[in-house]
């Protein structure tokens, strides 16, 4: 299953995707991508007409 993960530091959010699967009856979580803060990705997905 993957899903985004928000994480604060200092005061700010940060947000990262991460994967979690299962592995001898463990769960294990990697990050797959880091996003940055809210404002990152807003520029990362504006379109410019």
């Amino acid at each position: 299953m993957t899903f985004i993960r928000k994480k604060v530091i200092k005061g700010k959010n940060y947000y990262y995707v991460v994967e979690s699967k299962l592995e001898k009856g463990k769960v294990k979580q990697k990050v797959i991508y880091y996003i940055g803060t809210a404002d990152t990705l807003l520029k990362k997905l504006k379109i410019k007409h």
